[in-house]
């Protein structure tokens, strides 16, 4: 991890984080990782995040869905307006139990557990991304649906 910079991003990040920046989508990381805020850091990432957690702040592990919960009320929003990104099963079995659209990356996944998957993060952009909440949602107006009360 000292070594590491932002050339270790993984494909298409980068553009991704800085389209939903300028769209004003707040972004948060739920992480198994105890090295989630080293890593973030290391990558040069941190001014595109409103918050992190990570194992340490809760009580639960994936699968279950805390971590995920508990990103959207930090972000102030409710889970029904949230898209996760995984690339773990666990991680995707953990977004199923929220009202969360699931997105998962990786080869390994099955696509049937998801609503949406790529092979790798040179796939995702954003415009897809909206695409496939709108679909999930059968909405384009998410205003309403933003802001937890």
């Amino acid at each position: 991890m000292k070594e590491m910079t932002k050339d270790h991003l993984l494909p298409g990040i980068q553009l991704l984080l800085e389209d939903c920046k300028k769209q004003g989508i707040k972004m948060a990381i739920a992480s198994s990782s105890s090295n989630a805020n080293t890593v973030v850091d290391a990558l040069g990432i941190r001014p595109f995040f409103d918050c992190i957690v990570d194992v340490r702040k809760i009580k639960k592990g994936k699968p279950d869905p805390e971590i995920f919960s508990t990103a959207a009320d930090q972000l102030k929003v409710t889970p029904y307006a949230c898209v996760a990104i995984e690339d773990g099963e666990a991680g995707v079995k953990a977004i199923n139990q929220t009202d969360m659209v699931s997105i998962g990356v990786g080869k390994h996944l099955k696509e049937e557990d998801m609503n949406f998957h790529v092979y790798s993060t040179a796939d995702l952009c954003l415009k897809t991304i909206k695409e496939v909440f709108e679909k999930a949602r059968k909405v384009t107006d998410y205003n309403s649906m933003y802001t937890k009360n």
